[in-house]
């Protein structure tokens, strides 16, 4: 029964009880193998993992074409390194850290309280 219910989930797609694709760790980003099969299939060109990982990343194709050469190679766009979806949560604290402390000593100077 435990076994079950690690793998079969309520999708967060089509709000159905199937067995769910392993790509990523988030809980909120439940997508069965049969909705996965059609996004698939749907958007050829997205690189694959987690579609909210992921995003609208699509793979670059490249064609060249010459007298001798003829190929078509499809390259994966890396520009984003992604090992898991929680990549930027760092750098967003950190943000919102410089931003309160800004926000908190705005608040001091205008208040007129000074050393």
């Amino acid at each position: 029964m435990i076994l079950y219910n690690l793998y079969y989930m309520t999708c967060s797609w089509c709000e159905e009880e199937n067995e769910l694709a392993k790509l990523c760790n988030i809980e909120t980003h439940k997508v069965c193998k049969i909705c996965y099969e059609k996004y698939r299939k749907s958007y050829p060109l997205r690189v694959e993992g987690c579609p909210y990982c992921k995003g609208n990343e699509e793979k670059i194709i490249v064609a060249i074409h010459g007298p001798e050469i003829d190929t078509v190679s499809v390259i994966e766009n890396h520009h984003h390194d992604y090992t898991s979806c929680n990549e930027n949560v760092l750098s967003t604290a950190i943000a919102t850290i410089f931003i309160l402390l800004l926000m908190l000593f705005f608040i001091y100077i205008a208040s007129g309280q000074h050393f």
